[in-house]
């Protein structure tokens, strides 16, 4: 069973027992009406039935207060309590001669009924197909005793319970499927959303978009703050989350509003990219275009930290793109949608390189190749990179 489908049963047995609780009340609220219309009405003969009947189910509904871990088992108490009680009284009004046996025999059907339809709160088929079977058996010892019995009788109750008892177990599977259904689509939207906007997880949990392993060509960007080692020397643990978090949120918020997909977090660093899991025709653009804006969006950051008594943040951002290795990769417990490759690895030497040439946003030059004219380029001399033998050409954008 995984883990998913162990959360889903947890959340059946805890509403199992919160159903438990309010059956148990709710039949000692319809005993306790009973008791007064017998009393009212002068039901002579079934008085001390109906009476016991109400002893019994306050001796339930203190039982389940008083002993919480019955709760699960307390649902048989429909065949155990409530089928003979009901069915007995019934026998009792069409022995003592009533006005209307036959009016008892179809009072006691109806009775049996709704107590079928009241075993589908057990969230429990079998419970239910139980309570049905004793129902039937209940119904034809009443009906034999009473003098009203026909094999037409029988048959229509057969079909009566028989139906009743499909469409309950029917309607709980049905609970159970969406249920799980929903719990599925909810922790798998909570986990991409993770990584995605929020329109490209919809995507995602609808089938429009894959997140198999595969090779693509991506555009990787790596931002990461100057200095923040040193800038949070002696600062309390507290303050330095905090500062991360306002800063990590206002640079997703950027990411995905270009339609960029989150990898993850690298300390006072981000690492992400464009062109998976959806085609991005354009996504070395989106990913310049995204790394202004993040730059921009540092203004606003900085401001408020400035009102607060704290030094400004300045961040470096390295962008690349090649091909990587892209999808969900991992043991089950512990999958992550990440890449892998060269990409990633150029990607961060390049944002490395912002601090030695000063620059804010610094790219490949197969991003400035595949990012087109609409940028401020400036070409920097080409640079070494650790890891490769040969110079790289570099472009810083403003």
């Amino acid at each position: 069973m995984s883990l998913l489908d162990e959360t889903t049963e947890r959340a059946f047995e805890r509403e199992r027992r919160r159903n438990a609780r309010t059956f148990a009340m709710v039949r000692l609220v319809a005993a306790i009406a009973w008791t007064g219309a017998a009393l009212l009405l002068e039901w002579r003969p079934q008085q001390p039935v109906i009476v016991g009947y109400l002893g019994l189910a306050a001796a339930v509904w203190l039982a389940l207060r008083r002993w919480p871990q019955l709760l699960e088992a307390s649902f048989w108490a429909l065949v155990l309590l409530d089928l003979p009680m009901l069915t007995f009284a019934q026998v009792v009004a069409m022995l003592q001669h009533a006005d209307d046996p036959a009016y008892a025999a179809a009072m006691n059907n109806a009775l049996l009924g709704l107590v079928i339809a009241g075993s589908t709160f057990a969230l429990r088929p079998r419970v239910t197909w139980a309570v049905a079977a004793g129902a039937l058996v209940a119904q034809m010892i009443a009906v034999n005793l009473g003098g009203q019995y026909s094999p037409g009788r029988l048959i229509g109750t057969v079909l009566c319970f028989g139906t009743l008892a499909g469409l309950s177990s029917a309607m709980v599977r049905q609970v159970k499927r969406l249920v799980h259904s929903t719990a599925t689509e909810q922790t798998a939207r909570a986990r991409l959303q993770r990584y995605f906007s929020p329109a490209v997880a919809t995507e995602i949990v609808e089938g429009m978009a894959e997140v198999h392993s595969q090779h693509r060509v991506i555009t990787v960007l790596v931002a990461d703050i100057r200095g923040f080692t040193s800038m949070t020397a002696g600062a309390e643990a507290e303050s330095v989350v905090a500062w991360l978090d306002e800063w990590l949120a206002a640079m997703v918020v950027v990411l995905f509003r270009n339609g960029g997909t989150l990898d993850k977090f690298l300390g006072d660093g981000l690492l992400a990219w464009f062109g998976a899991p959806s085609e991005q025709t354009d996504q070395a653009e989106r990913a310049v275009r995204c790394a202004l804006q993040m730059q921009a969006a540092m203004g606003e950051v900085n401001r408020r930290r400035e009102g607060g008594g704290l030094p400004p943040l300045k961040i470096g951002i390295g962008v690349h793109t090649a091909l990587a290795l892209v999808g969900d990769i991992g043991p089950e417990t512990r999958r992550e949608y990440t890449a892998i490759g060269d990409a990633v690895t150029v990607a961060s030497r390049i944002e490395g390189l912002t601090k030695v040439l000063g620059v804010g946003v610094l790219v490949s030059g197969a991003t400035r190749a595949a990012a087109g004219d609409g940028f401020a380029w400036q070409s920097l001399p080409e640079q070494l990179i650790r890891g490769r033998e040969e110079a790289i050409e570099v472009w810083s954008v403003g």
